[in-house]
């Protein structure tokens, strides 16, 4: 077995009498391995198709990578709301994500240790200006 990325497809060239659809793929899943074919006209040989295999397990390894990372990142957001609604900051409140531009500069803002309610609602970007005096408010309570 080899390294993930490093597999290299196997390219196959079909023969005359299999050519039905110019292209096509199939997807051969099972509990420990599994294959991917694609069959598409062949580069250089007008008529001719060329197959190419590779593992699923690449592509199973890179989802599940992908997928891990992602509930890693929600994870951090949500400890990250925690801990602000435990200082009384209530910027979720008014902001739809933490994960928002403005979001982002105003907590960055907090962490180096600015306290200004004003200040940090004068760091919203686009459609969170209008909610200036809300992101105030929010910011006014104290941080432990």
């Amino acid at each position: 077995m080899t390294a993930v990325g490093k597999a290299k497809p196997q390219v196959i060239d079909d023969e005359e009498h299999e050519r039905v659809y110019d292209r096509v793929a199939a997807i051969d899943v099972a509990k420990d391995s599994g294959m991917v074919c694609t069959r598409l006209p062949h580069p250089s040989r007008p008529g001719a198709r060329q197959n190419t295999v590779w593992t699923v397990r690449d592509l199973r390894d890179y989802t599940r990578t992908r997928t891990r990372l992602t509930q890693e990142r929600t994870r951090c957001f949500q400890r990250l709301e925690k801990l602000l609604e435990s200082a009384l900051v209530k910027v979720s409140s008014v902001a739809s994500k933490l994960t928002t531009l403005s979001a982002q500069d105003m907590i960055k803002a907090m962490i180096a240790g600015q306290r200004d309610p004003q200040v940090l609602a004068s760091l919203a970007r686009t459609a969170m200006r209008a909610k200036r005096e809300e992101l105030a408010e929010a910011a006014r309570r104290h941080v432990r």
